[in-house]
C-alpha cells in the first residue's frame, strides 16, 4: 500500500460545515477533507484510497483487491464521533498490511 504525505447532504449550510448531521445521502467535500487529515497523519497516500460518495451503515475500511483502501463513511453516527473509530480501523489495517 502506498504511503506518503468524500460527503453528506446536511440540513443547511451549518450542518454541512460541522459535518454532524446524519443520516445523509452523500459524503461532502468537507467530510472528505476531514478524512484526508487522518490519512495525512497516518502517512497514507490519498491516491491509495477510495471513498464512495454514498455513506453506509456500518461504515468501515477494507483493503481492496487492487491494494487500495476503501473507506465507507458511516451514515448514522455523527462524523466527529466516527472519525476516531476510522483512525483506529485504518491503523489496524495498515499494521496488518505491513
Amino acid at each position: 500500500m502506498a504511503r506518503a504525505q468524500t460527503a453528506g447532504a446536511g440540513r443547511g449550510a451549518a450542518g454541512r460545515e460541522r459535518g454532524l448531521t446524519m443520516p445523509r445521502g452523500a459524503v461532502t467535500l468537507a467530510e472528505i477533507e476531514r478524512i484526508f487529515e487522518i490519512l495525512d497523519r497516518l502517512g497514507v497516500s490519498r491516491e491509495a484510497v477510495v471513498i464512495p460518495l454514498r455513506p453506509t451503515h456500518p461504515g468501515g475500511v477494507r483493503l481492496l483487491g487492487n491494494g487500495k483502501v476503501e473507506i465507507r463513511v458511516e451514515s448514522e453516527t455523527p462524523l466527529d464521533a466516527w472519525l476516531p473509530e476510522l483512525e483506529r480501523a485504518l491503523t489496524v489495517l495498515l499494521e496488518r498490511a505491513d
